[in-house]
């Protein structure tokens, strides 16, 4: 979390400094952007660290080979959906001219 408020410090900071009456709009939907790809990055390295224990958990012989796979492609199937919302983000905030 403490990654999350540091990036979007220095990301919006130029927005908000250069920011006129008409340009404020556009700083508030870049910003807007910037937290939300944030927030699916977090969840994404969150979603990363609850699968290492599992794989170290595998190669030490703790669990089988099929409930590794589960829980790989319960991840997979979350990465991939995040992947591309975060994607489809980025393009947004290109767009824009926020990155």
């Amino acid at each position: 979390m403490r990654h999350l408020v540091i990036l979007l410090a220095i990301l919006c900071t130029p927005l908000v400094s250069s920011c006129r009456c008409d340009e404020k709009e556009a700083g508030a939907d870049c910003q807007d952007l910037v937290e939300r790809i944030l927030v699916i990055q977090d969840k994404r390295h969150l979603r990363m660290a609850q699968l290492d224990p599992v794989l170290a958990a595998f190669e030490a012989g703790d669990i089988e080979k099929p409930e590794m796979l589960e829980q790989s492609r319960s991840w997979q199937a979350a990465e991939a959906d995040l992947r591309g919302q975060v994607s489809e983000l980025y393009d947004q905030a290109r767009a824009r001219g926020c990155l």
